[in-house]
């Protein structure tokens, strides 16, 4: 985000710890406080999707047994704050996108996160994932929801 925080500081990885260092969060004006919690909220949405979507090689490598932890269950919790039931969505989803490797890649770089991912998991097919891979980082997941029930014509509806 390259918007001015203070002065001439543009607000980048180096500057926000310069100005974090400098002074607390008693010391911001309203907008640069608001500014920051969108830009670190958006980062933290960033690098969960990304340690999710490291999650079925830690699981498949069994990198977790090798560095102490007892299941990839109590390796998420530690080392990213996820729970169970996270991992086990992500996990559950990864095979279920195992015929449709654009989608898989998308949840495995983090690109977009497990929770848009489950809303096209199920029509997912070869056929349609390059449509929908496209899909999925454009739509909203309202908008991804409403795609899953097919809406019909008032005039074809009686031959249902």
């Amino acid at each position: 985000m390259d918007e001015i925080v203070s002065g001439v500081m543009a607000e980048t990885m180096e500057s926000v710890e310069v100005i974090v260092l400098s002074g607390g969060a008693s010391d911001l004006s309203n907008e640069v406080l608001m500014t920051r919690c969108i830009h670190y909220g958006e980062e933290a949405r960033t690098w969960r999707n990304k340690f999710l979507g490291l999650l079925p090689e830690v699981a498949r490598r069994r990198l977790y047994e090798t560095k102490g932890f007892g299941s990839i269950f109590h390796f998420a919790l530690v080392i990213g704050g996820v729970s169970g039931k996270q991992v086990e969505r992500v996990l559950h989803l990864h095979n279920r996108l195992c015929d449709v490797p654009k989608l898989q890649v998308l949840l495995e770089k983090g690109v977009i996160g497990p929770h848009m991912l489950e809303r096209v998991a199920s029509i997912a097919e070869p056929k349609n994932e390059a449509f929908l891979a496209d899909q999925v980082q454009m739509l909203s997941k309202k908008a991804l929801d409403t795609k899953k029930t097919p809406v019909f014509p008032a005039s074809i509806l009686w031959l249902l």
